[in-house]
């Protein structure tokens, strides 16, 4: 009967691998080796450039929905004669709320949770559309209630998707497209005014030729224009003055002499005294209201310059349709475009310069900044106050 070899028998260990013993460190590492053998490397996966760019595109995803939502439909309610006619609404409305399914059933809705302000909000545009629902049980007319309907339900629609695209940052570029968007509808108008050969006929002037001097397109509404470029006002003003690239402050500013151009050739007293009532609250509300100022001024020199230029046009000014108007217009165009690119250059440098450390913006405390705000709300108050006056006056 032949004896058990010892363990230390080089019979064993020679040309075979040794089991570890139990509770060894490094059974396992052992047991892999031999099952699996020498670890395998997995190869690069090659990825196509079709699907690098539907990655590059999914990833900027949010990015062109809260900047090009906002633009999009700011600029086509405007270029729709403002969203008044029902068919027009109905379409916007429609459109909102499909989006708004589509994203929630795909997940891509909402973004984010929403912040108690934003559902509060919600809840009370939806609590008014059940109202105006309901009001059609005792309403004269349960035609004309229903297009009310319409109207408060597209506009719960516009804001559930807008508040559902919201991210972090998305407020900002969201602001941006929207004043985007008026700007752009202030030289569209200016436009219609300068070469209106290149526009459709206005029908306000010839159904009203005693408003043939108020500027409408494209809203066909005089009043509401103002109204419009009375919004845009603060948000391009705020971007001339905090915008985080040089070049979008520059564009900021380039656009605010169109903008009160635009509103003076509206010859709406309304508009007037929103704009200035705007202009006050941003500076009472703005934290660096000082940052305000070299915009506002550049603004107001480049505004009333072209005021003042298109002033001494009449036949611009009231409408008229001749050789003379045709010429005046096509000057205008020049100045207007100038005077707007210079102001876009000064506030782009001038924004430079302050980045720089060139030039210095004083600072002031709380108590001089709450006595600034002040000032400058009753000086905008006295200024519509006065504006009022004088138009009472000229009527009379």
């Amino acid at each position: 009967m032949s004896s058990i070899p010892p363990d230390n028998d080089p019979g064993l260990t020679e040309g075979a691998t040794a089991i570890p013993k139990e509770g060894s460190g490094g059974a396992s590492e052992a047991l892999t080796g031999v099952i699996d053998g020498p670890p395998r490397t997995t190869p690069p996966v090659s990825r196509s450039h079709g699907q690098r760019l539907y990655e590059a595109v999914w990833r900027a995803g949010p990015r062109i929905a809260d900047t090009l939502l906002p633009f999009a439909l700011v600029l086509y309610l405007a270029l729709e004669g403002g969203g008044y006619d029902s068919v027009v609404r109905s379409e916007v409305g429609v459109a909102a709320w499909w989006l708004l399914v589509l994203g929630a059933i795909l997940g891509l809705l909402p973004r984010c949770r929403p912040s108690r302000t934003g559902w509060i909000l919600l809840a009370l545009l939806a609590a008014l559309t059940v109202w105006t629902g309901l009001g059609m049980i005792w309403s004269e007319s349960a035609e004309r209630s229903a297009q009310e309907l319409v109207r408060v339900a597209s506009l719960l629609g516009v804001f559930a998707l807008g508040l559902s695209i919201q991210g972090p940052g998305s407020l900002r570029r969201s602001l941006a497209a929207i004043a985007a968007a008026i700007g752009l509808v202030a030289f569209l108008a200016l436009g219609s005014r300068f070469h209106p050969s290149l526009y459709p006929a206005d029908s306000v002037a010839e159904f009203l030729p005693s408003e043939r001097a108020r500027l409408n397109y494209p809203l066909g509404y005089w009043n509401g224009l103002a109204a419009l470029m009375a919004l845009g006002l603060p948000l391009l003003l705020w971007f001339a003055s905090s915008a985080r690239s040089i070049v979008g402050r520059g564009v900021a500013a380039a656009a605010l002499p169109a903008l009160i151009l635009t509103v003076y050739m509206t010859l709406s007293r309304g508009g007037a005294i929103e704009a200035l009532v705007a202009l006050a609250v941003i500076f009472a509300l703005a934290p660096r209201r000082l940052e305000l100022l070299p915009a506002t001024l550049l603004a107001a020199l480049g505004g009333g310059l072209l005021i003042a230029l298109v002033s001494a046009r009449e036949d611009l000014v009231d409408g008229v349709t001749s050789e003379l108007a045709a010429t005046q217009g096509d000057e205008m165009l020049v100045l207007t475009l100038l005077t707007c690119a210079i102001v876009g250059l000064l506030g782009a440098g001038l924004a430079l310069a302050v980045k720089r450390g060139k030039i210095t913006l004083p600072r002031v405390g709380a108590a001089e900044a709450r006595k600034l705000a002040i000032a400058t709300g009753a000086l905008g108050l006295l200024a519509a106050a006065v504006f009022v006056a004088s138009g009472n006056v000229g009527e009379q």
